[in-house]
């Protein structure tokens, strides 16, 4: 049985048995203007610990659980004012849940986007009635991807960081990632580039002309209470890692 449990700021976290299920927030980066990355939404991010110790095993029904602590912490962040991106849970009634968490947290539902990892028609009509945004999260290798993005007519498509890191080292798939890309300008949706790690994929990134960014190249994912720089970065001299953080003020990480 799972338990969710507010620590002494009011920051949410989850108890499974001897699971704890900890919600960060990675800053997501509105392409470039006039060599500026302004911070445009937090991305929602769920880490796993046992005994203290963070760990990669999932851990039964942790989506569900990261969503309604996403949107519960939010208010607890530095960034409460920026948008918020979440993936939506499988199984029935997340739908529902998540029209309920927003109600409960008097969040707009315009200022939030749901990633779907795939896409039928109906379950697309449904999450716009709720007045979210819609996203998909491409697989460049799926063969139902047409189908998804037909499906969904997503505002955005989010692409992993290991698509870029691929394609920047072939001819082939630097191809592929550009009619993809022009693909979706005709759908008038925005790419947004998760993940991403290191200073080339970001480079690389810019040069393509991706509309949103985020990953450790940029900032790291905080936790809801630490201190959180919202100043833009500027696109030259940007280094990877630790350059771009600001420490932690108010309190340590939780996890």
């Amino acid at each position: 049985m799972d338990t969710i449990i507010s620590d002494e700021i009011g920051v949410q976290y989850a108890v499974m048995g001897h699971y704890r299920l900890h919600t960060l927030y990675r800053q997501v980066f509105a392409s470039h203007v006039a060599g500026l990355l302004s911070p445009l939404a937090l991305q929602a991010e769920l880490v796993v610990s046992r005994d203290g110790v963070p760990v990669s095993e999932r851990v039964e029904a942790d989506r569900q659980i990261g969503l309604q602590l996403a949107i519960r912490n939010l208010a607890q962040s530095d960034g409460a004012e920026l948008d918020l991106f979440v993936d939506l849970p499988d199984g029935q009634g997340a739908i529902d849940d998540l029209a309920d968490e927003l109600a409960a947290a008097e969040l707009e539902p315009s200022r939030v986007t749901v990633f779907l990892d795939s896409a039928e028609e109906a379950v697309a009509l449904r999450l716009r009635e709720t007045g979210v945004n819609l996203g998909l999260a491409a697989r460049l290798n799926d063969e139902k991807l047409a189908d998804s993005f037909a499906a969904c007519a997503p505002q955005t498509i989010r692409i992993d960081g290991d698509w870029l890191r691929r394609a920047a080292g072939s001819r082939e798939l630097s191809a592929l990632l550009r009619r993809f890309m022009e693909t979706c300008r005709d759908a008038r949706a925005n790419v947004f580039a998760n993940d991403i790690g290191e200073a080339y994929v970001l480079t690389y990134a810019l040069e393509l002309g991706v509309d949103f960014l985020a990953g450790e190249a940029l900032r790291p994912a905080q936790a809801p209470g630490a201190a959180m720089d919202l100043e833009p970065l500027a696109t030259e001299g940007l280094k990877a890692g630790a350059d771009n953080v600001v420490p932690f003020a108010r309190r340590q990480s939780i996890i």
